[in-house]
């Protein structure tokens, strides 16, 4: 991208050859046999070289000739041109800036208007970057004489990536505007396109947001889309503000389009939202006078749908001990749980809990269930009941999405009861509980498409008994290796050795 001699444009083919600009410069008897000529640049993703100067019929003019190789970067230059050297008598060069031009510095101080306009190097540095320039229209030139722009880009943020379908306020382009003088936007475009089976009525509930603040806009944004039902179809999402949005001069806007994304759209659609040519946004000075912008047409960022989340369940890691002291918390089960297509989260659900034959235990033996992520605990709930019939305790998130999975992930979490103590309200030591996790009982909800999921499978426990004291026995293989017994042992000598050992713990009482 580039500025120079009054004229602006893109340049986005490498390698090309491009007219920058035109000035109207005239060789008379009172003109020096050169002329100085002033040129500003701004470079974006590279540089520019071979500047060189031609009068009107294309004949070399310039005795010096230029690069500017930073990217991203401002230059000004003033390159002499050779009159005696092109001009025969009086010539003038064609082009609309000067005219811009004071009349009172038209004549042989117009040169000087150009001298004293466009973007000037901060004091102190000589460092080409964008941020060390200013722009400025000093006196001798009217307002017409500065060029006022904006400059208008397709964020790479976000990044191609999934969509669910039904997804809400997705965010799907985000723009950054940047002045280069006080101005206001009254209109943006964004170009819709569509393949894969995607179209233009997949979308819906089109907005435009300036950071957290949704802008207001006198039009339908969906009219066009909405028309458009042809897989593949390209639509215009047009938001005509209510209030134009002021961009202070040296600074950035960025502006993101979100839209709704019907349920039924094709598993593989996409969409993309950018900036592409006709479709410009509307810009003017404070004045109300329309300007130009410098745009950087973009498709902008593929998002491809896919179907709903599916959630999986599954055991995982079955306990061996099943015997349990009242009142104390302990496993009864693990399973794991599976996430396709996007993150998924279990609001609640309900855990089935079962009795060991028939009036045997089952719920009166149960106080709490508590569901853990590692260390954390993600989900649990009451008994409120002691009916020793079959039931089900419902357990839900301790907190905003706690309980969760990332797309394409599994993760494992453990199934926690507290349990009643035996010997008051009807519990006898020595009765048992189960439960079942199922995945159909369970609230689960995708975090991108904000819609429920696919769930399929169940883990189960096996039925663990509740005593009021335990008698834990360690066998000598299952002591630390300083405690266990036997080994080599001498052939004579040795008295009282030990051969075998064990250690009982009473756990919940003598």
């Amino acid at each position: 991208m580039f500025s120079g001699g009054g004229l602006f444009g893109v340049v986005s083919i490498p390698g090309a050859t491009y007219t920058c600009a035109e000035s109207n410069e005239t060789a008379n008897s009172v003109d020096p046999a050169t002329i100085p000529y002033y040129s500003s640049f701004i470079t974006y993703n590279g540089g520019i070289d071979n500047v060189k100067y031609f009068d009107i019929t294309r004949k070399s003019a310039a005795t010096c000739q230029r690069n500017y190789p930073y990217s991203k970067a401002m230059y000004e230059d003033t390159c002499l041109i050779d009159v005696a050297a092109v001009v025969s008598g009086k010539t003038t060069w064609q082009s609309t800036k000067v005219n811009d031009c004071s009349a009172a510095d038209y004549s042989a101080t117009k040169r000087n208007c150009r001298l004293q306009e466009g973007f000037v190097k901060n004091a102190g540095t000589a460092n080409p970057a964008v941020g060390n320039w200013t722009y400025t229209c000093l006196s001798g030139c009217n307002s017409g004489a500065c060029v006022t722009f904006m400059d208008v880009s397709v964020s790479p943020v976000p990044v191609s990536g999934t969509v669910m379908a039904g997804a809400q306020n997705y965010t799907f382009a985000n723009l950054a505007a940047s002045a280069h003088s006080d101005l206001k936007i009254t209109q943006v475009k964004l170009t819709i396109a569509t393949g894969n089976g995607g179209f233009p009525a997949n979308l819906s509930n089109s907005t435009l947001w300036d950071g957290t603040t949704q802008l207001a806009a006198t039009n339908d944004p969906d009219a066009d889309l909405s028309a458009k039902t042809t897989p593949g179809a390209t639509a215009t999402a047009v938001f005509t503000l209510t209030s134009p949005l002021t961009v202070v001069k040296g600074t950035t806007k960025i502006l993101t389009y979100k839209a709704n994304i019907s349920s039924a759209a094709a598993s593989g659609a996409e969409f993309s939202a950018g900036l592409q040519p006709g479709a410009e946004p509307i810009v003017k000075d404070l004045a109300g006078k329309v300007v130009s912008s410098a745009i950087s047409y973009s498709a902008g960022q593929k998002m491809t749908v896919a179907q709903a989340g599916a959630l999986t369940l599954s055991s995982a890691n079955p306990l061996s001990d099943t015997q349990i002291v009242g009142g104390q918390t302990e496993t009864v089960l693990n399973f794991t749980m599976q996430a396709q297509n996007e993150e998924i989260f279990v609001e609640q659900g309900y855990i089935n809990v079962l009795q060991f034959g028939q009036d045997i235990g089952g719920i009166k033996l149960v106080n709490k269930l508590e569901v853990y992520d590692g260390t954390t605990l993600v989900a649990e709930g009451t008994a409120t009941t002691t009916n020793q019939a079959d039931r089900t305790i419902l357990v839900s998130q301790t907190g905003s999405q706690s309980w969760k999975v990332g797309a394409g992930q599994s993760k494992n979490f453990a199934l926690k009861m507290i349990s009643r103590i035996p010997g008051g309200g009807g519990i006898a030591s020595g009765e048992a509980v189960k439960f079942i996790v199922d995945a159909e009982n369970l609230t689960a909800m995708g975090v991108a498409s904000g819609s429920p999921v696919n769930k399929s499978g169940a883990a189960g426990s096996y039925s663990f008994f509740v005593f009021k004291a335990i008698l834990r026995v360690a066998l000598n293989n299952q002591l630390p290796d300083a405690e266990k017994a036997g080994g080599v042992l001498p052939q004579s000598g040795l008295t009282g050795a030990s051969l075998y050992k064990f250690k009982a713990t009473a756990v919940g009482g003598d």
